[in-house]
């Protein structure tokens, strides 16, 4: 049973190796490195079709946790967890299995780690009902022909959700949520289908200071895109677009799609040749207002970078480098790095953090006193300011004054961001 642990020790480097074989069936274990610094795998299948792994958990190695090469046709990797593989939870390379009879990953727990499912080179491939989480990498990676990606749910991840270039691919009634990145990039795909899928709070723009697409197509063509509903919830910044297409792309279809909390009217963007855009359905959202931009947020223009995204080039921006804050008067809003989209906010006659809804009572005016500010509540017309009790210093509202706890010195962090430091402490 699960119970029994291999442990992997030096100089072994991989804990099972099933090759050029077929018909092996391997269940109820764990598998974890031990103290062997140098593990590379916990199973190695090569040349072994119709192999099957099933509940089995895999942890801690650092290239895969399972590495699968060359033909594996009717191979099943089904009820297997994966936790802290370095590189890939599952890693598969050239593999040649059968469309009709193809590699199945199925009912697994992908968690933490690096990618969850890449795959480079070779066809036949499914992914289906599997679970990711807390990814350093995508969700599924695949450059292979004949692959199929269905019922799976992404949780958190560091990149895009999920990535495929390959010909003829079926992405279907997957769930796609809290990816940093884009939902699902297509690079140099094509003859796919991409139907009926949810793709919720895509890129992380308080964190990284750009948006990101529900699906974002590169280099890609003869694609069908139907059903699938893309949206971020208000308190998580909207979208760039639902759908991008670039201009090497053509002959896709876009239709009966809804997109909901996006930068533009139109959430769905196409530069590409001969590609078709029907019955699709846009609203830009709620809790939008004059301050929902990022020149008013952190005080000078960066819309130059930003606007640009990564849609063109298929790469992150560079960040401007820093050139000091000039002067910082105007009207604002005040909002963390670790906020989420909370605000500084009034209510009650007191500052606390709250959910950007365009109120007057989240808008602060900065007015230059010296080398300092003082931070004016629009709605009251109060002024932030420190108050001590005993040990502790609370954020706090006072009449407009010069005295040091109404006073805030404010200097560039980075990236677009600032620090707000009060004078008195």
């Amino acid at each position: 049973g699960r119970g029994t642990e291999l442990q992997l020790k030096k100089p072994n480097k991989i804990g099972i190796s099933i090759v050029g074989t077929e018909t092996v069936r391997l269940s109820n274990l764990t598998i974890t490195t031990g103290d062997n610094g140098n593990s590379v795998a916990g199973i190695e299948i090569d040349n072994a079709p119709n192999t099957q792994i099933e509940d089995v958990f895999i942890l801690g190695f650092a290239n895969a946790g399972i590495w699968l090469k060359s033909s594996n046709t009717g191979s099943l990797i089904n009820r297997c967890t994966f936790m802290d593989n370095d590189q890939a939870h599952v890693l598969i390379e050239e593999i040649s299995a059968e469309e009709k009879n193809p590699l199945v990953i199925s009912q697994g727990t992908f968690f933490k780690g690096g990618y969850g499912v890449k795959a480079i080179g070779g066809s036949g491939l499914t992914i289906d009902n599997n679970m990711f989480s807390y990814l350093k990498g995508s969700s599924v990676d695949a450059d292979t022909d004949s692959v199929k990606v269905t019922r799976n749910k992404v949780y958190w991840c560091e990149s895009d959700g999920m990535r495929l270039k390959g010909n003829s691919f079926l992405f279907q009634s997957n769930m796609d949520s809290w990816a940093r990145g884009h939902g699902l990039v297509l690079d140099g795909a094509s003859n796919g289908t991409i139907l009926t899928n949810n793709f919720i709070d895509l890129g992380v723009r308080f964190r990284d200071g750009i948006r990101k697409c529900g699906i974002a197509i590169y280099h890609s063509n003869n694609i069908s895109i139907t059903g699938n509903s893309i949206w971020n919830f208000g308190d998580q910044g909207h979208l760039e677009y639902a759908i991008y297409e670039d201009k090497s792309s053509a002959n896709n279809v876009f239709e009966y799609n809804t997109g909901w909390f996006h930068e533009y009217d139109n959430a769905f963007k196409s530069l590409g040749k001969n590609t078709e855009i029907r019955n699709c359905t846009s609203n830009k959202g709620e809790y939008r207002g004059d301050y929902w931009d990022f020149n008013m947020k952190f005080g000078r223009t960066v819309e130059q970078y930003l606007k640009s995204l990564y849609l063109e080039s298929n790469r992150n921006p560079t960040p401007e480098p820093d050139q000091g804050i000039g002067d910082f008067s105007g009207e604002k809003l005040i909002e963390s790095q670790e906020m989420f989209q909370q605000v500084i906010s009034v209510k009650a006659g007191k500052a606390f953090k709250f959910g950007w809804f365009g109120g007057q009572s989240q808008i602060w005016t900065f007015e230059k006193v010296g080398e300092c500010y003082l931070i004016i509540n629009k709605a009251t017309g109060k002024v932030l300011s420190t108050e001590k009790s005993g040990d502790l210093i609370h954020l706090g509202l006072d009449n407009k004054g010069k005295q040091d706890n109404k006073l805030w010195e404010i200097s560039s962090v980075g990236n677009d961001y600032y620090k707000i430091v009060n004078k008195s402490n």
